[in-house]
This record gives C-alpha cells, structure tokens and sequence, in this order.
C-alpha cells in the first residue's frame, strides 16, 4: 500500500464487513479501503468527532447531563444538559479543549472475543 494511502485510512470493508483500519486479516479476502473521501469513512469521522465533543464537555463541565450525541447527513451535534446556556467563551474553550484531546497520543487496543457473555445486573 502507498505511504500516502496508508496515512488516509480511516477503516476498510473485509469480504463486504467493516472493520477497523488495525484489524488482522488472516485470510484471502476481498477488501476495500475507505478514506474520509467515502461515505462510511466520513460518517466514521463525524461520529469519533461526537464522542471527542462529548468527551470535552464532560471535561470542562463535569456535572452536564448528557444524552444524545448522533450523526446527522451534515454532520453530528451532542445534546446536553447544562447548568448554564453557553457563552462565546465557553464555545471558544470547547473547540480549544477537542483541539487538545484531537491531538493527544494515545494508544486504544480493542480486543475481540469469541463467546462473550453478557451479564446482568443483580
């Protein structure tokens, strides 16, 4: 794969099925790359966005309630409770907090399980 392909990965479509740009193929397969230039890889980014918005409102307001954070056809919004209506300084220090978040390295593993049991609460 081209370095500049690589880079643009979002995701793929393995044998028709999304998948995370970091899961292994073990076997012959039919694959598609998606990039933020495909509709699932656009969608994808809107809803990492969400969960970044999310993130830095519970971060700055910890004591919002928070309840809905979809994707819509043009893009995503997160629907919240706060204990106060957002001023222009709130919104600048939102958008500096996800610039923030966006550019921390971290590192997530997501672990696939065969089997895995749901349990419920007692």
């Amino acid at each position: 794969m081209a370095p500049g392909l690589a880079k643009a990965t979002i995701a793929g479509r393995v044998n028709g099925e999304l998948v995370d740009a970091c899961d292994l193929i073990e076997n012959d397969a039919t694959l598609s790359i998606i990039t933020a230039k495909d509709e699932d890889g656009l969608e994808i980014i809107r809803h990492s966005c969400a969960h970044l918005l999310g993130h830095a409102i519970k971060q700055l307001w910890p004591n919002t309630k928070m309840a809905i954070g979809p994707v819509v056809d043009n893009g995503f919004y997160y629907d919240v409770d706060l204990d106060h209506t957002l001023t222009q300084e709130d919104i600048d220090a939102l958008e500096k907090r996800m610039h923030e978040l966006a550019r921390k390295t971290t590192t997530s593993l997501r672990r696939k399980s065969a089997g895995t049991k749901r349990v419920k609460p007692s």
